[in-house]
């Protein structure tokens, strides 16, 4: 009898967690963020999967009065957003829809009831004239040009005569190293543009952290936008390199990284040790700003000490170099005691002590398997 009861137990569990497994589905195109526009209607239609149960569909939150819900049929429905020919005041706002389960008689009880809501966001830009902008800044090289970006979007809902850039750049010293404007152009209400303007870097040294500084004007009023960008030059740079050594074969990394704005070709490395060469790794290619590394099986015949090498790096036509300090090792097995009577000793000890090992926990596995059939013989015996 106790066997029956555990039984039911378990179906009613799955019977409780078996709607949340399955989950309910409300699948229909992606709406939001939603940008409100006078006039403006939106039709959406939504199917309900992965349920049995009917089905009661809600709206809740901000600007109901233009929103509705058709009614549900054939586990599908349609929202209706329909915005009246005037502007509203300006802000963010929220409106939810909530697709749920309905209870069914004496059934309601017995399991969860299982709901998905979805979140909508209406935003309602500046009556007048405003924008968004933003600036990209890609890396360039030495002793060339590059092309700064400025998306310019409307926020508002009146049309800009004109707009215009004004680009300042600044060194990773943020000392001003020169500046660039862009044309001026219309931009129509709720519509987007993109200034661009040439920037020539002839003079200036390869570095990191650059800082572009956009001031965008628009019918005497602007906004700001900056953006960061490297210039390169051709060149390899060492980014890290193993350190540590084992004595005999050995694997080695170096990790290297372009620094040019074009692919360079034929790069590898040499490692010298103690003044013997030790190491030439197969070459690699690497796009622009691309890391990779460069790689090979070294051999090592040193003693275990510290040592100052020297590291080769080819690239193209080029080479540079770079002072390293590697430490050799022994391999972890070359420190234990070497006398035959130890090793003989360990090599002994480990299997017989792993046996041992094995049979206790058998012996334990059997004891008390032994022991929980005596207890069930002896409550059947009761029973």
């Amino acid at each position: 009898m106790a066997r029956i009861t555990k039984k039911w137990r378990l179906v009613l569990l799955l019977l409780f967690f078996l709607p949340q497994v399955i989950g309910l589905r409300v699948g229909g195109q992606l709406l939001s963020p939603i940008l409100y526009e006078p006039g403006k209607v939106i039709i959406n239609e939504y199917t309900v999967s992965d349920t049995v149960r009917p089905i009661e569909v809600t709206l809740g939150g901000q600007l109901l009065e233009y929103i509705n819900v058709t009614e549900l049929k054939d586990n599908r429905f349609t929202l209706i957003i329909q915005f009246p020919d005037k502007l509203i005041e300006t802000g963010s706002y929220q409106f939810m829809l909530a697709v749920r389960e309905k209870a069914e008689g004496d059934t309601a009880g017995l399991n969860s009831l299982l709901s998905v809501t979805k979140v909508f966001g209406v935003d309602v830009y500046s009556h007048g004239k405003d924008i968004a902008a933003s600036l990209t800044a890609p890396n360039g090289n030495v002793n060339s040009t590059m092309t700064f970006s400025l998306e310019v979007q409307s926020r508002g809902y009146t049309a800009i005569d004109a707009i215009n850039g004004e680009i300042t750049v600044y060194d990773p010293q943020r000392i001003e190293v020169g500046k660039v404007l862009t044309k001026a152009i219309p931009l129509p209400a709720l519509d987007s543009r993109t200034l661009t303007a040439v920037f020539n870097t002839t003079g200036l040294l390869a570095g990191d952290n650059y800082l572009a500084e956009a001031v965008v004007f628009y019918d005497g009023s602007h906004k700001t936008t900056n953006a960061t960008f490297n210039i390169g030059a051709k060149d390899i740079e060492l980014k890290g390199y193993t350190r540590e050594l084992t004595q005999g074969f050995s694997k080695f990394n170096a990790k290297v990284e372009n620094r040019w704005g074009k692919r360079i070709n034929n790069i590898y490395a040499r490692l010298f040790l103690n003044g013997t060469e030790l190491l030439q790794t197969p070459s690699i290619s690497l796009d622009a700003w691309q890391g990779g590394n460069l790689s090979g099986i070294v051999e090592v015949n040193l003693p275990p000490n510290d040592y100052q090498g020297l590291l080769s790096l080819s690239f193209d036509e080029s080479y540079k170099e770079y002072p390293v300090q590697i430490s050799v090792i022994l391999l972890p097995e070359q420190t234990m005691p070497t006398s035959e009577t130890q090793n003989g000793t360990s090599l002994f000890l480990i299997p017989l002590l792993s046996a041992i090992g094995s049979f206790i926990l058998l012996a334990l596995f059997l004891l008390a398997a032994s022991r929980l059939l005596k207890r069930r013989k002896r409550k059947r015996d009761e029973f």
